[in-house]
């Protein structure tokens, strides 16, 4: 209902796949994208993935949307997604919209999108990891190519692939839950009304002249920005030394040669391939911590940045074929 991009919005195919293994048990669901493509063409390339995917028949996209269209579209839906993991997201209008028209919502647990949802109330947050692995990224922003530096940075924010799938599934067999979580994020809505944010956006201003001059904290330099210690608060949980990895069914199967991996164009510049076929033997023995992960990698690549394991792995969670857990959760 916003934008199709995974730039500036959220990668679609994790999504994809979930909703794959959720046709098993309920092969009468339908996924529909509707939004403005960017760039044009952009949803031709997702019907060429969701076709990879195995899930074509069952995908519909729609694009360039009347504006008068759109309460219609969201009372034909049951429930409404949105994975958001670009830095610039830090609201979500469409998720704020879908409460409105009474649809519970699974998002991200995202920096803005946690404050809209609440998480087993009025639709389910999915959880999601990132990693200090920002360093090669940051000195894009001297070209000015922010849609270029933001696409490399989502690409490493993974999501909890279970939890997604979970939450799809709970919500789809269970219509008055979809009715109560509806119903409830209908009221949270209302507290956006305009008649109540004005008012709360006037107070700000006010309280903001306080800090013109006398600035809490010293300005900044973005010209070369460090995106992960600026926002590092927005991801559920960071990759640590004893993070616990392990290989989902979908990595599994990617290992025994059953499922592919599905890269854009864009990545091919970034992602190592052959760093991809490690993990395979690197997780043979899993769970593991992501310390001696980065071990087992080293004995192949001794010199392997850690930054780059990072964001590899990451990106094997994002895709579902690996899982990440805190020491704890195991």
């Amino acid at each position: 209902m916003g934008r199709l991009s995974v730039a500036t919005k959220m990668d679609f195919l994790p999504l994809f796949r979930a909703f794959r293994e959720t046709l098993k048990a309920f092969p009468n669901a339908w996924l529909i994208l509707a939004g403005q493509e960017q760039p044009i063409g952009f949803a031709q390339q997702l019907q060429h993935f969701a076709d990879e995917v195995g899930i074509r028949d069952k995908l519909i996209t729609l694009t360039d949307i009347p504006q008068e269209a759109k309460p219609a579209l969201y009372n034909c839906a049951d429930i409404f997604v949105s994975l958001s993991d670009s830095l610039q997201e830090n609201f979500g209008l469409t998720v704020l919209e879908a409460m409105a028209c009474g649809l519970p919502v699974i998002a991200s647990d995202w920096d803005g999108y946690r404050e809209l949802v609440v998480d087993g109330e009025t639709g389910f947050l999915v959880p999601t990891w990132w990693g200090q692995c920002d360093a090669p990224f940051n000195l894009i922003a001297l070209a000015g190519a922010w849609e270029t530096e933001h696409f490399y940075l989502a690409q490493c924010v993974a999501l909890d692939w279970e939890k997604l799938e979970n939450a799809l599934q709970t919500l789809l067999a269970d219509s008055e839950l979809r009715r109560e979580m509806g119903h409830q994020g209908r009221l949270k809505a209302e507290a956006y009304d305009w008649q109540n944010i004005v008012s709360r956006y006037e107070q700000l201003w006010q309280e903001s002249t306080r800090f013109l001059f006398n600035p809490v904290t010293p300005a900044s330099n973005f010209a070369v920005p460090q995106f992960f210690e600026t926002f590092r608060h927005y991801p559920s949980h960071i990759l640590q030394e004893d993070t616990q990895v392990m290989l989902t069914s979908l990595g599994v199967a990617l290992s025994e040669g059953k499922e592919w991996l599905l890269l854009y164009d864009e990545l091919r510049f970034v992602l190592d391939e052959g760093l991809l076929e490690l993990f395979k033997d690197a997780l043979s023995e899993s769970p593991c911590s992501f310390g001696t992960l980065l071990r087992r990698i080293r004995t192949y690549r001794p010199d392997c940045p850690r930054l780059w394991v990072e964001y590899h792995i990451l990106w094997l969670a994002k895709q579902g074929f690996v899982a990440l857990r805190q020491r704890s959760e195991r």
